[in-house]
C-alpha cells in the first residue's frame, strides 16, 4: 500500500466462504467500505445470500463493486452440474434481471453497469451443449444507501448520491 501512496495497511485478504461472510468474526456488520470481487458470486449456489451477506457488512454507503458473467437467458439445470462449464464459469450464470431483483431485495441502490463484454464459447462440444444461451462479462456497482434519517443531502434519501469520504487516488 504504500506503493501506492498510503501510509498504513488498508487493505485485508480473508479466506471463506462467501455466503457465510457474517460468519467470521473478523467481518462484522457496517464495517467496510468497498468490498471487490472478480468472477466469485457466479460460483455460489446461492446468490442471494451472497447479496444479502455483501449488502450486511458493508457500511452505510459502501460499494460493493464486481465483474462476474451472465446469461441471457436462465442456464438449465443440467447444464448447471456440468463440471466442465462450472469450470469456464458458465453453468452458475444467471440473468442480470436475477441480479437487479436480488440486488433490491438485498436493499442495495439499482445496479450501475460499469462495463459489458461478450464472452465467446470456442469449443464445438461446449457450444453444442449451450445452444442458444449467450454470456455475457459484466462489471458493476451496487451502493448501500445511508438510511434516510442519516442523510445530509436530498439526493441521498432518493438512493442518487453516494460520497466518498476519503480521496481515492487516480478516481479523483
Amino acid at each position: 500500500t504504500k506503493e501506492y501512496g498510503f501510509e498504513k495497511v488498508n487493505v485485508e485478504f480473508r479466506l471463506g466462504k462467501i455466503e457465510q461472510l457474517t460468519d467470521d468474526p473478523g467481518l462484522k456488520t457496517n464495517s467496510f467500505d468497498v468490498i471487490v470481487s472478480n468472477c466469485v458470486v457466479n460460483l455460489s449456489p446461492d446468490k442471494k445470500k451472497v447479496l444479502q451477506q455483501v449488502y450486511e457488512i458493508l457500511k452505510p454507503g459502501g460499494e460493493f463493486y464486481f465483474s462476474d458473467v451472465y446469461a441471457d437467458q436462465p442456464v438449465p439445470e443440467e447444464l448447471r452440474q456440468n463440471k466442465v462449464l462450472w469450470g469456464e464459469c458458465l453453468s452458475g450464470a444467471i440473468c442480470v434481471s436475477d441480479l437487479i431483483s436480488g440486488a433490491l431485495d438485498a436493499g442495495f441502490t439499482q445496479p450501475i453497469l460499469v462495463s459489458k463484454q461478450p464472452i465467446g464459447v470456442n469449443n464445438d462440444e461446449l457450444q453444442k451443449l449451450l445452444g442458444a444461451i449467450k454470456f455475457t462479462s459484466c462489471t458493476y456497482r451496487l451502493f448501500k444507501n445511508k438510511p434516510a434519517e442519516e442523510s445530509t443531502s436530498v439526493n441521498d434519501k432518493f438512493g442518487a448520491l453516494v460520497t466518498y469520504q476519503t480521496p481515492i487516488i487516480h478516481y479523483e
